[in-house]
């Protein structure tokens, strides 16, 4: 028998668990319920333009003034979620991409995209993360950029968000 000791089973069935665990809540999202620390919602906006696919990612870190940690930008999902800032005024100050094959050095640009939260709302911010993959030959990389989000896709983003349990328990800042 391939296991013979329960504990090496026990482990492996818990980390299969896990590792599914882990897949599922990668691809869905779930908006939290306005709660003492939950009081507002930031949605970053993540568009991919057309162009191939690709099978690793680099990473794309936000910076916000007055926040202690980055926040990472999953370029597989339209959004990124943010419940954990409170309300206020914000500024995002820095964009940071990490690459994943490290053949390149890390970039870091200067951004300056200010937004308010406010409690009880979910804010879209109006900029968000532009990105494309291009192949040329043997040669592949990736186009990128933050910028203004067309109404459409902000749309969508609130149409998408509307399906959510969770929904009717905040307003969307217009």
């Amino acid at each position: 028998m391939i296991f013979e000791n329960k504990k090496v089973l026990w482990i492996v069935v818990s980390a299969s668990f896990v590792m599914l665990l882990a897949i599922y809540s990668c691809a869905s999202f779930q908006l939290p319920a306005p709660r003492q620390d939950i009081q507002s919602i930031l949605i970053i906006p993540t568009v991919k333009m057309e162009g191939p696919t690709q099978s690793h990612f680099n990473k794309f870190e936000l910076y916000v003034k007055g926040m202690g940690e980055k926040i990472l930008l999953n370029p597989r999902h339209k959004f990124t979620m943010i419940s954990m800032l409170e309300p206020g005024e914000y500024e995002i100050y820095k964009l940071r991409i990490v690459y994943e094959d490290r053949r390149s050095e890390d970039k870091t640009y200067d951004l300056d995209v200010k937004f308010t939260l406010k409690p009880g709302y979910i804010t879209i911010l109006s900029s968000g993360l532009y990105w494309q993959m291009f192949s040329k030959g043997h040669k592949r990389g990736m186009y990128f950029g933050f910028g203004e989000v067309p109404d459409d896709y902000r749309n969508s983003l609130i149409s998408e968000l509307r399906k959510d349990k969770n929904f009717h328990l905040w307003s969307v800042l217009p």
